[in-house]
């Protein structure tokens, strides 16, 4: 799912549904699609959503996309399937939110450099997406 609007003619709002192994995660990017660089942002919790950190889409720019997504299971990235003890397990593993992050960086980035910032449990995310 895509979705966009454009909230007084100055920011650049498309929301996607972004298909991944067991959920649909849900990104948000504001912003101009042609700007060159791409500032990704991961929540904290584990169990909250990006909503605390849209005040940081003031930071668009005509270089600069900010993107806020729903980490799996929180917010408005449901997980669509679980088995079993074992399979919750990995689907909360520390190299699947990385696989996430990656999934969102290939969605809404391609090419285009990446700045990445994590709060928090977003932060620990970050660092296993580097590893």
């Amino acid at each position: 799912m895509f979705t966009d609007s454009n909230r007084d003619n100055s920011l650049s709002i498309r929301e996607i549904e972004q298909p991944v192994e067991s959920t649909r995660i849900f990104i948000r990017t504001a912003g101009a699609l042609d700007a060159d660089d791409v500032l990704i942002m991961i929540h904290g919790g584990p169990g909250l959503s990006h909503r605390y950190l849209l005040g940081l889409e003031q930071l668009v720019g005509p270089q600069l996309t900010v993107v806020n997504y729903d980490q799996r299971g929180t917010g408005r990235s449901p997980i669509l399937e679980l088995q079993g003890a074992e399979a919750q397990v990995e689907h909360f593993a520390p190299t699947t939110y990385a696989q996430d992050l990656e999934a969102v960086r290939s969605t809404v980035a391609q090419e285009k450099k990446v700045h990445i910032l994590g709060h928090s449990w977003g932060g620990m995310v970050a660092m296993q997406y580097a590893i």
